[in-house]
């Protein structure tokens, strides 16, 4: 294998491919976008596959060569049933009929008042007798005294306001009717008379023509009666025999009149019939605008009678005979699929995926801070999407067969095994909480539209997704992943039953299989994710929790490496990995991350040992005998040094990014100060690492440590005091740099970072009793501590001249 040290200066392919989509990042993340939105409207759109149905009448009782199913849902209406719906309701609509039941008050209300304005005139112009006083009127016959010149004077009151009288009255009389009035004198008697037979005949239910009342023999009318004041109340006759027309009115008349009119003379009772008879008027009267409005108001309520078909239900099976119930069928799907339907289909498909994949990636962006995701993990989500896509596509097509196979079962029961939850599962696994939150809300709009517009089962993706994607955070296994997938598989049956529950349904054996197909499910899911996350791992340069355990071994051979070349380096990354992974539990980043990248960060010092510190012996400083300038360059050097190596190695972007900020922009102290004693001409920023400053609390946590490592090992005879002291020292001195100002880390962290380092350096650096040693032993351990100090103090990096502390001279902090 090549060694560390030999790695040439050629890019790798993962370097090329990195560069390419740096390069071409917005071409990348909108053809992502584009061939996801593209995959499932071309999976889903109307126009694309179009179903061939017979519809002639020809077809009728020909076999199908084919079974042939819904392609989506339909809502057709069924003519032949709504129309019949339609008849039955006219059929309840009741002919309405005004029964005035007023009418007999106001007809006996018209005789009174005719009969006494008739009398007020006569007596008016007859108003005295022979004796000057008022002459009584209204008897049956004038008293004989009364003169011939009288009664001329009554016939001519009775002409003069016989229109008038007509008019009162509401009929026409004869001649002959008017001279017997004239005769009686228009008696009181006769008035009388008239309204006792008109009273209890007004009260029968009196139509015009019977005739229009026949057809509605069977099903009765509605009668609204009317009283006074315009109050109203309904009934129904169902029995018409009681209703009678104007000439069995007249006819029951003329047998009542014998026991009404007794006391009446022959001649009295003929008049008095007379004038009935015409007085008499029809109180049931047809209300035909009435009776059209309800009839009009029967036919709007009835809703057309409609045949709901889902997507995937059977329309007729291969070898069944095509009959006139199937016709109607496909000719109200042809109706439906019309060239333009399937175009507004399309588009409404089309913005349906584009608002379902912008809002919430617009909105993460914007409002989520954890949510940045970089081209590649946006052409992965790209990916996920798109052979999500085309694998649940592929199965749909499986449940299509297995319920025809199985025609007892639902075909939306075998869509319970579809894994749209593996995506999920494998971005959280290889992303982040937040992407995989996102990349849920998208993949369950993908489900409801793949399944025929089925909210349940956009739903049920949406369940399975999130648990699928909380069973793998920090997975460091992968057994882990085996386990999501059994919770995945659980909620998944969960679901079921309480879909199956808010249906209104009883949970049947077809729903415990929809159980035992949603834990299928999530076995499928672990099966999916197992397989492909190492292939995603390696071909996109990813860095899983698992492959940071891979990693971790420090039997890597950049490990194996820097303990033979720099063991120095190698104690001082160890001791360091230990400080992060600590402070990392404490402020909630990600402690395996930090560890291993604690491990790599100077991978880049194999190249040249000898100019660090920690690696020198025998006193040997190489700094002394160059100039400053170049002692910054080759400190320097090892980031980027060590950055080639990781690339090299396929460490993962991470660690390369780590490498790269563990120290930030931070001034190299001890040479910069060299360099002004010498006075040179000095240029501040050449004796700067040249960054990027930290970009993640994982590489804020190796920066921090770095210093406060080598600082705490450049001061002899440590104690808590002072421990403490250093490390808040050199955390306040970084953060006073501004090597903090791009990551994420709070102050709060900061006070838990250095109790974290505080009580990790104790731990190490914690003084020990002295044992007692012979003379020459302690003489010559005592001779090799003063040697070792004297080293340290030679090649150590020195704080500012104007701090008389220790600090860190191997870096020159």
């Amino acid at each position: 294998m090549m060694m560390a040290s030999e790695v040439t200066k050629e890019k790798t392919p993962s370097r090329r491919t990195a560069e390419f989509m740096e390069r071409h990042s917005s071409l990348i993340e909108f053809l992502s976008f584009f061939i996801s939105i593209l995959s499932i409207v071309i999976a889903t759109s109307p126009l694309i596959k179009q179903m061939e149905l017979p519809s002639d009448e020809q077809s009728i009782g020909k076999v199908s060569t084919s079974t042939i199913r819904a392609d989506r849902d339909y809502i057709l209406v069924d003519e032949d049933a709504t129309k019949q719906a339609r008849e039955n309701a006219l059929k309840g609509v009741k002919p309405v009929f005004f029964f005035d039941v007023s009418l007999s008050d106001s007809i006996t209300d018209s005789i009174k008042e005719a009969f006494g304005f008739m009398r007020n005139n006569i007596q008016v112009a007859l108003y005295q007798d022979e004796d000057g006083n008022p002459r009584e009127v209204g008897v049956k016959k004038l008293p004989e005294s009364i003169k011939k010149k009288e009664l001329e004077m009554i016939k001519e009151v009775a002409l003069s306001s016989r229109e008038e009288f007509e008019r009162v009255l509401g009929i026409k009389l004869n001649e002959e009717e008017l001279n017997k009035l004239i005769n009686l004198n228009f008696s009181r008697d006769i008035e009388d008379g008239i309204i006792s037979i008109i009273q209890p005949i007004m009260q029968e239910v009196i139509v015009e023509d019977k005739n229009r009342l026949i057809q509605e023999k069977g099903s009765g009318i509605l009668i609204q009666r009317i009283y006074a004041k315009e109050q109203r109340a309904e009934g129904i006759i169902s029995s018409l025999t009681s209703i009678k027309d104007i000439n069995e009115v007249k006819k029951l008349l003329e047998k009542k009149i014998i026991f009404l009119l007794a006391d009446y003379n022959k001649d009295e009772r003929r008049l008095i019939i007379s004038l009935a008879s015409k007085l008499i008027k029809p109180n049931l009267f047809y209300n035909a605008q009435e009776t059209e409005r309800r009839r009009t108001e029967a036919l709007s309520s009835v809703t057309p009678v409609t045949i709901s078909i889902k997507k995937g239900d059977i329309l007729i099976r291969d070898g069944e005979k095509i009959t006139q119930e199937h016709l109607k069928l496909f000719k109200g799907i042809k109706q439906q699929s019309t060239r333009e339907r399937d175009i507004i289909i399309t588009v409404g498909i089309l913005l349906f995926v584009m608002l379902i994949i912008l809002v919430p990636y617009i909105f993460a962006r914007a409002y989520v801070r954890k949510f940045a995701p970089k081209t590649k993990d946006i052409l992965l989500m790209g990916i996920l999407l798109t052979f999500s896509v085309i694998f649940g596509r592929l199965l749909l097509t499986v449940c299509v067969a297995l319920s025809d196979y199985f025609p007892q079962i639902p075909q939306f029961i075998w869509e319970y095994m579809i894994p749209f939850a593996a995506g999920a599962m494998l971005v959280r696994f290889i992303l982040n909480s937040e992407t995989s939150f996102i990349y849920t809300i998208v993949i369950s709009g993908y489900a409801y539209l793949l399944t025929g517009n089925d909210m349940f089962y956009g739903f049920y993706t949406l369940i399975g997704s999130l648990i699928a994607a909380y069973s793998v955070a920090h997975a460091t296994t992968r057994a882990v992943i085996l386990k999501g997938g059994l919770m995945t598989g659980v909620m998944n049956a969960i679901m079921v039953i309480v879909f199956t529950l808010m249906r209104g349904e009883q949970v049947s054996m077809i729903v415990l299989l929809g159980c035992a197909l949603g834990l299928v499910n999530g076995i499928m899911v672990s099966m999916v994710v197992t397989s492909t996350a190492p292939v995603l791992e390696v071909a996109m340069d990813y860095l899983t929790d698992i492959k940071l355990l891979e990693l971790a071994n420090l039997n890597h051979p950049l490990l194996k490496e820097l303990i033979v070349k720099a063991p120095g380096t190698y104690h001082h990354s160890i001791v360091v990995a230990s400080l992060v992974e600590t402070a990392a539990e404490d402020i909630g980043a990600n402690p395996l991350l930090s560890r291993v990248c604690a491990y790599y960060h100077d991978i880049g010092k194999i190249n040249k040992p000898e100019y660090f510190g920690e690696n020198q012996k025998d006193g040997v400083n190489k700094h002394d005998s160059i100039k400053p300038t170049m002692s910054a360059l080759i400190l320097k050097s090892h980031v980027k040094d060590g950055v080639d190596m990781a690339r090299s190695y396929r460490l993962g972007q991470p660690i390369v990014d780590v490498i790269q900020q563990h120290h930030g922009t931070s001034l190299i102290k001890y040479f910069y100060q060299k360099a002004k004693n010498l006075q040179e001409s000095v240029n501040e920023e050449d004796f700067r690492y040249s960054g990027p400053k930290p970009q993640t609390r994982e590489s804020a946590l190796v920066m921090l440590a770095d210093a406060v490592e080598a600082a705490a090992k450049s001061v002899p005879d440590l104690d808590a005091v002072r421990l403490r002291g250093l490390v808040q020292k050199i955390i306040n001195s970084i953060f006073k740099d501004g090597q903090l100002s791009e990551c994420d880390l709070t102050l709060k962290d900061l006070d838990k970072i250095a109790r974290a380092f505080i009580r990790v350096l104790d731990g190490i650096y914690h003084q020990r009793p002295e044992y007692f040693e012979p003379a020459v032993k302690q003489a010559d351990s005592q001779k090799r501590q003063q040697d070792e100090k004297s080293q340290n103090n030679e090649t150590d990096r020195e704080e500012d001249s104007e701090d008389n502390d220790s600090d860190l001279k191997r870096l020159g902090l």
